[in-house]
Formats: C-alpha cells, sequence, structure tokens
C-alpha cells in the first residue's frame, strides 16, 4: 500500500499566512458561474447564492471577474430582461467586482450554417445601442442605417424593462465563442464590403476595429 500524503493549503499554515492570503482565492481568480439545465437555478439566482455564500468576505471579490454562461441558451441574449436587470442591479452595488455576462447565440457561424458577418456586426451594433447608448449605424451599408435596423430585436427582448435597467459599467457581454484570428478578420470584412457598393472603404477599418474590441474587452 502506497503512502498517502495530506496537502494542507499554504494559508492555513499559520495565522499571519492566512490573514496575508485570505482574500486572494476570489480577488484574484476568474470565477465561473454556470448553468447547465433548467433544472439549476438562473443566472442571477446563482449570483445571489454565490455572494450569500460569501457572505461578509464579499468585499474580497474587488477587482475580481465573475463569468456567467447559461450552458442552454443559443439565443443572441444570453438570459431573460428580467434576469438581465437582477445582474445589472448587483454591478451597480458591487462596482468594483467585473461581470462578464457570456451570450451563447452572439456568434459568427452558428452550427452547420455559413458564416454570416452581416448577421453578427448587426447584432454587435445592437448590443452597442442597447447595452452602452452608441449609435454605430454610420458603419453600416447605407441601406441597413435606419435607427429601426438596430433596434430590432431588442425592444422584443427588453418587453416591458427599460434599457437604462439592464446597464451597469462593469457588466459586459461576452461572445459565446472567439475563432478568428486578425487575418480572418480583415479578409472577412474586406469580403463584406466587396458586397456593398459604393460602401465607404473607411468603414471596413472601423469593422475590423469594432469585432476586435468585441473579441477582446465585449461589450
Amino acid at each position: 500500500m502506497g503512502t498517502v500524503f495530506r496537502k494542507t493549503p499554504i494559508k492555513f499554515v499559520c495565522h499571519q499566512l492566512y490573514t496575508e492570503t485570505a482574500d486572494t482565492e476570489l480577488k484574484y481568480n476568474d470565477l465561473l458561474l454556470q448553468r447547465a439545465s433548467s433544472d439549476e437555478p438562473t443566472l442571477d439566482a446563482l449570483l445571489a447564492t454565490f455572494t450569500t455564500h460569501v457572505a461578509t468576505k464579499l468585499s474580497w471579490l474587488a477587482g475580481a471577474t465573475v463569468t456567467l454562461r447559461d450552458m442552454r441558451r443559443q439565443d443572441r441574449f444570453p438570459c431573460s430582461a428580467t434576469t438581465a436587470v437582477h445582474i445589472a442591479d448587483f454591478c451597480k452595488a458591487h462596482a468594483s467586482t467585473q461581470i462578464r455576462l457570456i451570450s451563447p447565440g452572439f456568434l459568427v457561424r452558428h452550427e452547420d450554417a455559413d458564416p454570416c458577418l452581416l448577421c453578427f456586426v448587426s447584432m454587435g451594433m445592437r448590443l452597442e445601442l442597447l447595452l452602452r447608448g452608441r449609435n454605430l449605424s454610420a458603419d453600416l451599408p447605407p441601406k441597413f442605417q435606419a435607427t429601426t435596423f438596430l433596434t430590432y430585436g431588442t425592444q422584443g427582448w427588453l418587453g416591458g424593462v427599460e434599457e437604462r435597467d439592464v446597464r451597469a459599467p462593469n457588466l459586459r457581454w461576452h461572445l459565446g465563442k472567439v475563432d478568428w484570428d486578425d487575418d480572418a478578420i480583415c479578409k472577412a470584412v474586406a469580403d463584406e464590403a466587396a458586397r456593398h457598393p459604393g460602401w465607404e472603404r473607411s468603414s471596413e477599418a472601423k469593422w475590423v476595429g469594432h469585432i476586435k474590441r468585441w473579441i477582446a474587452e465585449g461589450i
């Protein structure tokens, strides 16, 4: 029979080490709260349970990033508008904690479908308007520049919820999956631009910039 070694976390070696390192697990790790089935709590309920569990140590989350992901959804929106309001309320109350809300349906290419760059960029611009109040319609080909194009789908998702209630500076929505590199982005944008004669060439660079920013920072 082999020898069994038990490991004691370094923070439990002595009181001083615990005092000096007690907050590191929450403060310096990215935390993932994930919903895999309909039987599990909603994302806002998971967040509420987590913060209740952390309780008096909630300040340890300062500077931490908490990622929320609902594995069941393939919609463009990561959760219901009501859930988004609850998450935004948490963010407003805990401004030093960063929340990443993964939107599984915010993709360049869905399974068994051809990539649709215009669909992807349009959704990104709709989220920019919804979440940040930024109207980027001037960067779209002329026939898509109507304001109603950027509100398509979002008003139905909001229902009776106000846009301001789903917004928070420390809440960002992120892509469901990223499998692009810089060269692929530039080529895809150039190919899309070729389909829209008369479209400002300067908008190509803006599209590339938007896409890279969404991949790196979310919206």
